[in-house]
């Protein structure tokens, strides 16, 4: 991996300052075999993040008073996760 992307970056960096070097200017541009998988991962998690919309869940929560003493909350969760559906 490492032979292979020093390598190419070598050739492509040479070859497109050579032909668009007045764009280029002194950017180095690289390869490597392991980049581009890594930028489609980041890409699909931004995706996946940008295209995320909450769903509306409601959560158990109980105050108990017993024999005159300070009341205490309780948060009940359901084993199976959170409850989805209001006629639950």
């Amino acid at each position: 991996d490492l032979r292979v992307g020093v390598a190419f970056s070598r050739l492509q960096t040479m070859y497109f300052r050579k032909h668009f070097g007045h764009q280029l200017g002194k950017l180095m541009v690289t390869y490597g075999p392991c980049q581009i998988p890594t930028l489609w991962f980041c890409v699909k998690r931004h995706s996946d993040i940008m295209a995320f919309v909450p769903l509306p869940y409601w959560t158990l929560s109980l105050t108990l008073t017993l024999n005159n003493s300070d009341p205490t909350t309780f948060q009940a969760r359901l084993a199976r996760g959170s409850i989805w559906d209001a006629k639950e």
